[in-house]
């Protein structure tokens, strides 16, 4: 059940700062990133359910309604394949059309429209090339070639932390660039960062753990931890929850309520009402696509079944046996200074300077799929740990072990990239400037198949 890397718009940081961009003029609505975040998973997706889902559940019944037969599957087909693997995306506007402006497998606009609940009411391609040529040293990266890639990724503006390994042996650790630019403080190896979504994998060990303890069961469904729970939602799974089978909405903040989409603060219980208010974008277990809002139930279904808190829960079980000190939540300074965390470079920015211990706490808006911070030497070790067995066992183990890529980010100008062929060759990347380095999506790609080969 490893859950496969699928490069996405917000992993590869939602928005990036351009002239008359919705960024620069403050980020989308709620209403516009939902529809942005619905057509993401279209384009990301691999099977025609998908396809399904995102007509039912993001297009207006009108513009659905409007195509015969099969020809809006055939339509969204082709859009999905013309586009590609999808990179970095800026979000525009024109007095009656959103744009979608992404670089990745392929240049490529798409224009789309809403009504005033959000729904789609036209998409079509304007522009993709029909293909990308070896515009980046990371193309054609080799394993003799990394690390003096990774020397002209510095030169060309990359800030990070880098361990790379070739069949169990290290090839690299190394730290780049600037940690504050405005301070001109170099990165070290021990800088801390946002780790985006990372904290997903921590949240499915956590489960993995409670559930080789005898304290769940994967096919348990969440009525079991939470009470009554709408009709709708009784048949979800602990184990959909952690497949992407649960039909669950991706994010759940609202418009006009939530200041910030990651960091208002809301609690937990008033995170599950919203999760069990929103309605399923499919039927349990009919389809599969990605879910914020199903780690954050799964970590309050750690919490139930564990009887502490998720953060207690992930200090005593993980963090703490794997001596990951820097790692933590967003709102702690860990007993660090200020200096020793890595400003992100935006488009969002909180605080002075951009760092987590200025966000406060973290929010159940995204405990249990974002909202901590770590470094690339404590982020190795729990990699490191899972492919030992260090924490789980037997099939427990399996279960997070294997060939895999994943990536996360930050609208506040963070990244973190790793990839494994389960065998002893592995990549983890850690920056603060992947938002303003065009090459993000062929850096990603070029690791991908450095390690995972060509496919």
């Amino acid at each position: 059940m490893k859950i496969p890397y699928r490069p996405t718009l917000a992993a590869m940081l939602l928005l990036v700062v351009a002239p008359f961009s919705l960024a620069a003029q403050g980020g989308p609505s709620p209403r516009v990133r939902a529809a942005v975040q619905g057509i993401e998973a279209m384009l990301t997706s691999r099977n025609d359910s998908a396809l399904d889902a995102f007509a039912q559940n993001s297009l207006a019944e009108s513009y659905r309604t409007s195509f015969r037969g099969d020809s809006l599957r055939r339509h969204l087909t082709a859009l999905r394949g013309a586009v590609g693997r999808v990179g970095s995306v800026q979000v525009r506007r024109d007095s009656a059309w959103f744009y979608l402006e992404l670089d990745g497998q392929r240049k490529s606009t798409i224009r789309f429209s809403l009504d005033e609940p959000g729904r789609i009411t036209s998409l079509a391609l304007m522009a993709a090339e029909t293909s990308r040529g070896p515009d980046s040293p990371w193309t054609g990266v080799t394993w003799e070639s990394l690390a003096d890639v990774v020397k002209r990724a510095e030169a060309a503006g990359l800030s990070g932390t880098i361990i790379a390994r070739r069949n169990g042996a290290e090839v690299l650790r190394t730290a780049i660039g600037m940690s504050d630019p405005a301070a001109a403080r170099r990165t070290a190896l021990n800088t801390v960062y946002c780790i985006g979504s990372q904290p997903m994998d921590f949240t499915k060990t956590a489960i993995l753990l409670l559930a080789q303890r005898g304290r769940l069961a994967l096919d348990d469904s969440i009525g079991r931890f939470l009470g009554p729970v709408p009709a709708d939602k009784r048949g979800i799974t602990v184990r959909q929850l952690l497949s992407g089978g649960s039909g669950l909405v991706d994010f759940y903040h609202e418009e006009g309520k939530d200041w910030d989409s990651d960091l208002s603060w809301i609690p937990r219980d008033e995170a599950v009402r919203r999760m069990m208010a929103s309605p399923l974008r499919f039927a349990p277990g009919t389809a599969n696509m990605s879910s914020h809002a199903a780690y954050n139930l799964l970590a309050a279904i750690v919490e139930k079944a564990s009887g502490q808190s998720y953060p207690d829960f992930l200090r005593k079980e993980l963090l703490q046996p794997l001596g990951m000190t820097r790692t933590g939540f967003y709102g702690e300074t860990l007993g660090l200074g200020l200096d020793q965390f890595a400003v992100g470079g935006g488009p969002g920015v909180v605080g002075m300077p951009n760092i987590a211990p200025n966000w406060g706490p973290t929010s159940w808006l995204v405990m249990g799929s974002g909202g901590m911070v770590s470094t690339v030497e404590d982020m190795d070790r729990y990699y490191v740990a899972l492919a030992k067995g260090t924490l789980l066992t037997g099939e427990w183990a399996k279960m997070q072990q294997g060939r895999s890529a994943g990536a996360g980010g930050s609208q506040r100008g963070y990244f973190i990239f790793h990839v494994t062929d389960g065998a002893g060759s592995s990549v983890l990347l850690l920056t603060n400037t992947s938002g303003r380095v065009r090459n993000t999506p062929a850096m990603t790609a070029g690791l991908e198949r450095l390690v995972l080969g060509a496919r």
